[in-house]
């Protein structure tokens, strides 16, 4: 039973652990990422409005933060909703 306990914690298992997460949450941004411009691909969510040449983002994914910018409509904000309750 002790040999289980300590062969569950050498640093080799801790380290792959740690890796399959970065792996999942990589994995989950493309996710997210995907879906958002598949939003405004749809017209369902509508840029923030910028001057005429230049491309304004539609969201920002930092290592811990997400910055989704749209406009405030109620329908655009459902459509959000239900992305991220899938």
């Amino acid at each position: 039973m002790a040999q289980m306990l300590v062969s569950f914690t050498t640093p080799e298992v801790l380290g792959k652990g740690i890796l399959f997460l970065l792996f999942y949450f990589c994995i989950a941004e493309d996710v997210l990422s995907r879906g958002i411009m598949k939003l405004v691909n749809d017209h369902n969510q509508s840029p923030v409005a910028s001057p005429k040449s230049i491309c304004t983002p539609s969201h920002v994914l930092y290592t811990y933060d997400i910055l989704i910018f749209y406009k405030g409509i109620k329908k655009e904000l459902t459509c959000l909703k239900q992305l991220l309750l899938l």
